[in-house]
């Protein structure tokens, strides 16, 4: 227990500096040379992990946004949207391990829009959940990956809130 808190007052200020938004706004290279992938779902998707030294180095190859929509090196916590709970996710690590297989001219932009809790109903719906509308955002990074480059993919992890019998509509089954 002790080396537990130990560890935990270590990295709180990883995450303070993280959560405030302290980060540079950086240039992106040309669009053409920019991979863009958008991160979306719920809670594991968000992060919830916990923030090591380790997760807050970046890659001068691997880019993200802000709260203000501007470019940064991409460092966890990539998702901004529930600051009391941010932690580590999945975004960086795919990034950097994606980065191994790509030509080295290829640059990375992880897109964050995951918002933990949310189901895919409010997704659909565009329904406004812990003061973010779900798919309305999701448009608005998608419109910035075009600015910035080609748009790869779609990282979506989605869990609990669809996982039990109260989220299947009526008249459907599994």
């Amino acid at each position: 227990m002790k080396n537990l808190l130990v560890f935990i007052l270590l990295s709180l200020p990883l995450l303070l500096e993280a959560q405030s938004g302290n980060t540079k706004p950086v240039k992106l290279p040309k669009p053409n040379k920019v991979w863009v992938f958008l991160l979306a779902g719920q809670s594991n998707m968000a992060g919830r992990g916990i923030v090591e030294a380790q997760d807050a180095l970046t890659d001068p190859r691997i880019f993200s946004i802000n709260s203000k929509g501007e470019v940064i090196l991409a460092k966890e916590p990539l998702h901004f949207y529930e600051p009391s709970r941010v932690g580590l996710d999945c975004g960086l690590s795919f990034g950097k391990t994606l980065l191994k297989g790509v030509p080295k001219k290829v640059s990375i932009l992880l897109l964050p829009t995951a918002v933990g809790g949310s189901s895919m109903r409010q997704w659909l719906g565009d329904s406004t959940y812990r003061e973010v509308k779900l798919w309305s955002n999701f448009l608005e990074k998608v419109a910035i990956g075009k600015k910035y480059g080609q748009i790869k993919g779609i990282l979506w992890h989605q869990g609990e809130s669809d996982a039990n019998e109260r989220s299947i509509p009526p008249g459907q089954t599994h």
